[in-house]
């Protein structure tokens, strides 16, 4: 019998065992990522360069696309790890497509009541946001309908809200933190050789975010699906 979980775990243990499970992985994690990585520095460096622009639009598209179905096997993987530590690709790129329009589909939803509940005022958009936290994990995991994961998200933080807006905030903090330092440094080594490769500003910027974020995706995921988890065994 699963274990009851009153409470979510602390946010240093999510994310002491979210960078484990990134660290013990992090080959399989990269197996996805790379060309994702690629791919948007690649559309990144050509929207800096006017003549370009057009194609890293495009490119850019593409990116986006294929960005949806990574981060569904991503997720997926990242679940496994934080359950009980055991890969299964085969089943984690099992229908990954079909999941591509719940995802948008929820998304879309989601997004749009959170963004209504912040037009109105900040707190109702962040309690939204946290009462729809899991329903893009439902789909992506557990293969809902959009409908019934954004129910089931509902349910599953009901009367938990504010133990999952601190959770996350201080997790994310402490990762953000650790990230910004690395986007600094990134941002200091692009602008040594922005004069070199004739880019704009832009490129100074963007590239170091770009790669930053796809370095912390694995360990923001583990955190996220690690919470999931918790929500649902309570």
């Amino acid at each position: 019998m699963a274990e009851i979980v009153k409470k979510l775990p602390k946010s240093r243990e999510l994310v002491s065992r979210s960078w484990s499970a990134y660290k013990s992985n992090w080959r399989v994690f990269w197996k996805y990522l790379w060309l994702l990585t690629l791919g948007s520095v690649a559309a990144t460096i050509l929207l800096s360069i006017e003549q370009l622009a057009i194609v890293g639009f495009l490119l850019a598209i593409g990116v986006a696309i294929y960005g949806v179905w990574v981060s569904i096997v991503l997720t997926r993987i990242s679940y496994q790890t934080m359950e009980n530590n055991k890969l299964n690709e085969k089943m984690a790129l099992d229908n990954a497509w079909g999941r591509f329009w719940p995802v948008v589909g929820v998304g879309i939803v989601t997004g749009l009541v959170t963004f209504a509940g912040f037009m109105a005022f900040i707190v109702p958009g962040i309690v939204v946001g946290l009462m729809y936290f899991a329903a893009k994990y439902g789909v992506i995991i557990d293969n809902q309908k959009v409908h019934e994961a954004i129910y089931k998200s509902v349910e599953l933080t009901r009367g938990r809200k504010m133990n999952l807006f601190w959770t996350l905030l201080w997790a994310y903090v402490i990762v953000g933190l650790i990230g910004l330092v690395m986007v600094i440094v990134l941002i200091l080594i692009a602008s040594a050789i922005q004069p070199a490769i004739g880019v704009s500003e832009y490129f100074v910027t963007q590239v170091p975010l770009s790669i930053a974020e796809m370095l912390f995706l694995p360990w923001a995921l583990g955190i996220a699906t690690g919470v999931y988890l918790a929500l649902k065994k309570a």
